[in-house]
């Protein structure tokens, strides 16, 4: 702004030095009061507007930042794994290792979802535990008639989360179910285990769904062409098109949990295709999908 000033200033001394010949009243290269005052008048509006624009713009910038901070309110989740070990009674080698997972909410403002997370992995963690007391009984079994114990294998049960969805309205987790209990391989298998944030209810897929028939036949559909499709095609199982309309026919019986990109379904080894083939994961788009979903629980 001062360098507007001077610069109108200036061109008011030009034209007076100009002028100065022919007039009698003013004096050669003298600026009068009244004509910085007429330049000053001249800037005033131009003031206002720009103050105006400066304050318009300070308050979106205040609006979008409030905006960011609603939009990332989600729980904070931390994944702890706990570990139980069972040995000979020398204690030379191990017979089992059992693992669980506890999942906790380490922000504020989510208490009944912490409250029902904690619940849940408890009953995760002593199902586990009962699980392994039988498998290191027959660890010890199998153990004892092993001629040589360093060819031995310890035995494994155990259960792994990772979170796939975790937003202000669900926290879903994937889970890998895995054991070992002697022979040439152990087993594994996907599931997933979904909570509604505000009311930390476990949810089952018709608590999820609304359009409960109309998202059957289109997962199916979908289903169907990835396994007609490579890398599945050449190896599933002659009977898997009525293995999964199977799982959708049993209740509770399709196994499944929310990505951020999708619902997403798994089958386990041997289910559809043989071991070799492993565990099957397909996703169902959000897109193409959300559609079926209640309101509530659709991706914002």
């Amino acid at each position: 702004m001062k360098k507007k000033i001077v610069m109108g200033l200036c061109s008011i001394v030009t034209v007076v030095l100009l002028a100065g010949c022919g007039s009698d009243t003013k004096d050669e290269g003298v600026v009068f009061e009244e004509d910085v005052a007429v330049i000053l008048r001249d800037e005033v509006p131009a003031l206002a507007q720009t103050a105006d624009e400066v304050s318009t713009q300070t308050a979106m910038q205040e609006t979008e930042e409030s905006t960011v901070v609603e939009e990332i309110n989600a729980p904070e989740i931390l994944i702890t794994p706990i570990e139980e070990v069972w040995y000979t009674e020398d204690g030379t080698h191990v017979l089992l290792t059992a693992t669980s997972s506890k999942a906790e909410v380490v922000n504020e403002g989510f208490d009944v979802l912490a409250q029902a997370l904690n619940e849940w992995s408890d009953l995760v963690y002593n199902e586990i535990l009962a699980e392994a007391e039988e498998y290191a009984s027959w660890a010890a079994e199998h153990f004892a008639l092993m001629e040589q114990a360093e060819a031995f294998q310890g035995y494994y049960t155990s259960m792994k989360l990772t979170p796939e969805r975790i937003d202000d309205v669900i926290a879903s987790f994937r889970a890998l179910h895995s054991n070992y209990t002697g022979g040439a391989h152990g087993n594994y298998g996907y599931t997933g285990y979904t909570f509604d944030v505000e009311t930390g209810e476990l949810l089952t897929l018709d608590r999820v769904i609304a359009d409960d028939e109309g998202f059957q036949a289109a997962a199916i559909q979908r289903i169907l062409e990835v396994l007609e499709a490579e890398p599945y095609a050449s190896g599933v199982f002659s009977d898997y098109e009525a293995t999964v309309r199977g799982a959708f026919a049993q209740d509770g019986f399709l196994t499944w949990y929310l990505s951020q990109d999708g619902i997403v379904v798994t089958f386990d080894p041997y289910e559809v295709g043989p071991y070799a083939m492993g565990a099957v994961e397909i996703p169902l788009p959000y897109e193409e999908f959300k559609d079926f979903m209640a309101i509530k629980y659709r991706p914002n």
